[in-house]
């Protein structure tokens, strides 16, 4: 938690206590107006051009999702239960990213009832499946990060989703046939990387990374997911996002996108220091401990 975040001024302590006088504890509590602001502030700092969708694994909660839906954001879901929240708070088909390396059959039902709604395939038997149920959305691939995150992977780099690039003669085979509504790629290399020089060198990559993959399959592309993975600050001392950094450098990927749309997904960004998670103090223990130096 950073210092900032661990003060509390007197009229939302007032708020935070009257919500557990009406509602009791344990509880979770959101500022609506600080939501607005994070969304608002990425406006502000990102170039105009960007799409930011919001990433409904960091809190699914429908109120939530009908704040992010009216300030204009899209919605990035990795189940039929996100699915469902996302449809119900308002976001538009188009604006529904569906993602997840084992979309369930209720998921594919959905998708059916949202043409609109763009997909990320994961592997090319995954492709190889959607060619044969003919579905009409929007697709994207996602391709594997072949480089070093900056964020901690401790399952290592070869457990991460996507299709490698030894994979990509594959899809291309099955992209043959007409049967998929090819638009782009999607790339995510971590999260909670704190550091902008990070998110950087991330976003860079997974441009890189794109492009290969485009010149590989003879396709240009007209949609980039490049993920996001933006940090925000839990311990003392550090410090925020340097935002602006970040919003100079995406005006440069979206010179060298070659005409693409450029999306970002973002989640903890948007809610983690938005919110307060309430609980009461039931009771007290003391325990004192000795410590014996001669013991081993």
């Amino acid at each position: 938690m950073s210092e900032a975040s661990k003060r509390i001024d007197d009229a939302t302590e007032q708020v935070l206590l009257e919500i557990v006088h009406q509602h009791g504890t344990p509880a979770y509590a959101f500022d609506v107006e600080r939501l607005r602001a994070q969304a608002n502030r990425l406006r502000v700092e990102l170039p105009d051009a960007i799409e930011i969708f919001y990433s409904l694994k960091a809190n699914a909660s429908l109120g939530i999702c009908d704040v992010f839906a009216e300030s204009g954001l899209g919605a990035d879901v990795a189940s039929a239960g996100e699915l469902a929240t996302a449809v119900e708070a308002g976001f538009p088909a188009s604006r529904l990213f569906v993602a997840g390396p084992c979309k369930s059959r209720e998921t594919w039902s959905m998708l059916r009832e949202l043409p609109d709604a763009v997909i990320s395939i994961d592997s090319p038997s995954e492709l190889s499946w959607l060619a044969s149920e003919g579905l009409p959305n929007p697709v994207v691939l996602r391709l594997r990060p072949d480089y070093e995150s900056c964020a901690v992977v401790t399952a290592g780099a070869g457990s991460r989703f996507g299709v490698p690039q030894d994979e990509l003669p594959k899809c291309r085979t099955i992209l043959d046939s007409g049967r998929i509504n090819l638009i782009g790629f999607h790339v995510f290399a971590g999260s909670q990387v704190l550091e902008a020089s990070g998110v950087i060198d991330h976003l860079r990559r997974g441009l890189d990374l794109s492009l290969q993959a485009s010149d590989a399959l003879s396709f240009t592309p007209e949609f980039l997911n490049l993920g996001g993975g933006f940090g925000i600050p839990y311990g003392i001392g550090q410090a925020e996002l340097a935002l602006a950094a970040v919003g100079t450098e995406l005006e440069s990927i979206i010179a060298r996108a070659r005409g693409a749309r450029v999306a970002l997904e973002l989640g903890r960004y948007l809610v983690a220091q938005a919110g307060w998670y309430l609980t009461s103090v039931l009771a007290q223990q003391q325990t004192l401990y000795s410590i014996n130096p001669h013991r081993v």
